[in-house]
């Protein structure tokens, strides 16, 4: 194997989305552009997660934009507000990437 698993590839990666039963996360398309540097909206979800969730009111994410890219980027969507139904059932959970290149695992 002569590429670094480590490094992202973003197989042209325009949108991701969460399902949970009939409900999508996000609701808005992210409209991802690697190639033409449209990736701020994923770096802003992932840096809001921690403030979000833990509740604390760091301003600093722990990575940096710059390694956020290279060791990521990360997709992280954050559901906390859900339909009561969702809350209190089985939930069915899919998620949905969009890309413009096909896909080829390694290995």
């Amino acid at each position: 194997m002569s590429q670094d698993v480590t490094i992202f590839d973003d197989c042209k990666l325009t949108n991701v989305k969460l399902y949970l039963n009939s409900e999508c996360y996000p609701y808005d398309d992210l409209n991802l552009d690697f190639e033409r540097n449209k990736y701020a909206i994923l770096y802003d979800m992932y840096s809001r997660f921690r403030r979000a969730y833990y509740g604390c009111d760091c301003a600093e994410a722990y990575l940096t934009t710059t390694n956020f890219l290279l060791r990521g980027p990360f997709v992280v969507i954050d559901c906390s507000r859900q339909n009561e139904s969702i809350k209190n059932a089985t939930v069915d959970v899919r998620l949905g990437f969009d890309c413009q290149r096909e896909y080829t695992p390694m290995g």
